[in-house]
């Protein structure tokens, strides 16, 4: 079976090859190839509605590129996008065909679609092939076992719409087919009728892959995540491996078959680690048993994830870690290269946000110390489209910037559920007006290094307590549903929810939620007169 695996695997790993040495090999002319990128993005175009009112065919070089287009947000194109979807034919705002529109969020929380594109699909390509040759070239042991990559997840809400979660649809048909026979998560694991189901089956099948060589998520919360499914349903899930059959949860695993164990011997091996399971075994030598041929996680280790990926690197101290590139909906910025995180310089056309002077920068004029947010003009027919991240560029190799990602720009991300002051500013006017302007939020806070993160709303308790004793009065489960259920109109943070990333809201109301709010900042450091109450914050919870 080893030999199946390393077959397959060293076929991806040699059709990345020529894609790895031109990423190596063109370093030195990044100017001259990202000028070639912007002038086919901008020949795509042509003769779309979107292109004529832009006057996007008069556009000639970089200099007039950017007196012609200025920077742009979703809002800019989802008139054209809503027109191209309902009638893919008229080239409101794409040349060529698209069949598949990706949903998102943005700082209002509203849905975004991003048209995925072959022309799309191609430059994502540009940035995964490199980064898995790598991967494969400095951790060989993965070609020995099968993968674990985490497949797109959506809301329950989403999944009622039987909308299309196949992420495997960037690749070519053959590059799919080498995959799914090395992955040991099934994709029809997405077409779960909720995500509870869909993250208990994804724990099963881990169970049952004693070759697993390599675990790829986004968030490594997401992985705590599922650990914890594991191991608070060890029993459960030893008697459904037993009968090899998903029991009571197989209404909601429609076309999902249970997975396959290669021996009766292995069956029992995986059943006698699961029922001796205790907390006095530690979870460290629980894992190590269940999986003794893992050798690489790859997950966010930056920003806000920072915390999380450690708790992760403790319950498996002997496998390696590598960090992921920033990598958003709307297209890729950077790629993991060795310890360092590299532009992916011949995906898209890379602008940067200088957020100290507000001056915009081509790619190939960076420099070292500078604070940037990514611009990119895309294959999804985005040009100048800014994304909310925050990079410093460490240093320049070749002429290709090592970026390392901060953070949002005034946003909270504690787990990818993207967070914006205009979200929580549309929460404090829902809060003011259910309570007909009796209650006033001062402040949602993010907090992070929890057990699981959460947000907190802070409210005077004053009117919070004057509300409730009226006549409009709200049980307090009953207004935290309700503020939660507000919040799950963001589709990022419905998902963070849904897969159990977030814990739900909570309330703080104090006669004093001023002062309380000073304090919390008062023991990060900061002096009484600086501190000003923002709409949205983040903190660890032990400044609570």
């Amino acid at each position: 079976m080893v030999f199946r695996y390393i077959f397959f695997h060293q076929l991806i790993y040699l059709s990345y090859r020529r894609k790895y040495k031109n990423f190596l090999n063109f370093k030195n002319k990044l100017e001259i190839k990202q000028k070639a990128i912007l002038a086919k993005l901008l020949g795509c175009s042509v003769g779309t509605r979107f292109a004529s009112e832009k006057n996007i065919q008069s556009i000639d070089s970089y200099e007039k590129f950017i007196q012609e287009l200025p920077i742009t947000t979703y809002q800019d194109y989802e008139s054209y996008i809503d027109l191209q979807k309902k009638n893919p034919k008229s080239k409101e705002f794409l040349n060529s065909s698209c069949d598949h529109y990706q949903p998102t969020s943005g700082s209002t929380g509203k849905r975004k679609w991003i048209p995925y594109t072959k022309v799309l699909k191609e430059e994502f390509e540009q940035a995964i092939g490199p980064w898995l040759y790598k991967l494969y070239q400095n951790y060989p042991n993965i070609k020995k076992g099968k993968h674990f990559w985490s497949l797109s997840w959506m809301p329950d809400n989403l999944r009622k719409e039987q909308f299309s979660l196949d992420e495997l649809e960037v690749f070519p048909w053959w590059q799919k087919y080498l995959m799914k026979e090395t992955m040991c998560i099934p994709k029809e694991i997405t077409l779960a009728k909720d995500n509870d189901s869909a993250l208990f089956a994804t724990a099963v099948y881990l169970c049952c892959t004693k070759d697993l060589t390599l675990i790829s998520v986004w968030s490594p919360l997401f992985l705590i995540q599922i650990l914890d499914i594991l191991k608070k349903n060890v029993k459960l899930i030893a008697e459904l491996i037993e009968k090899s059959h998903w029991g009571t949860y197989q209404e909601r695993l429609p076309n999902l078959t249970f997975p396959s164990v290669h021996s009766r011997n292995e069956k029992k091996r995986i059943m006698e680690i699961l029922l001796n399971y205790n907390i006095e075994m530690g979870d460290q030598f629980f894992y190590e048993k269940l999986w003794p041929n893992l050798y690489l996680i790859s997950c966010w280790k930056t920003g806000a994830s920072s915390y999380y990926a450690e708790r992760c690197r403790a319950l498996f101290p002997k496998v390696a870690f590598q960090g992921k590139g920033l990598f958003a909906t709307e297209g890729v910025v950077t790629i993991p290269i060795d310890d360092r995180y590299e532009l992916a310089y011949l995906s898209h056309f890379y602008e940067f946000l200088n957020l100290r002077t507000g001056e915009v920068i081509p790619s190939w004029k960076l420099a070292p110390g500078l604070i940037v947010s990514p611009i990119i003009s895309t294959g999804s027919g985005f040009f100048r489209y800014m994304l909310n991240d925050k990079i410093i560029i460490r240093d320049l190799n070749d002429g290709i910037p090592n970026m390392h990602f901060l953070g949002r720009n005034e946003d909270c991300d504690l787990t990818g559920e993207k967070m914006s002051s205009e979200i929580a500013h549309e929460l404090k006017n829902y809060i003011t007006q259910i309570s007909h302007q009796s209650m006033n939020m001062i402040s949602l806070v993010g907090v992070s290094e929890a057990h699981r993160p959460y947000y907190l709303v802070l409210l005077d308790q004053k009117n919070y307590q004057e509300f409730n004793d009226g006549d409009d009065k709200i049980d307090s489960e009953e207004f935290i549903e309700l503020l939660d259920n507000k919040l799950r109109e963001s589709f990022h943070y419905a998902l963070a929810r849904d897969l159990g990333q977030l814990d739900r809201i909570k309330i703080k109301s104090e006669h004093h939620i001023y002062q309380y709010y000073q304090s919390i900042f008062l023991k990060k450091g900061m002096v009484l007169g600086d501190i000003k109450v923002e709409i949205l914050v983040q903190v660890p919870e032990a400044y609570l």
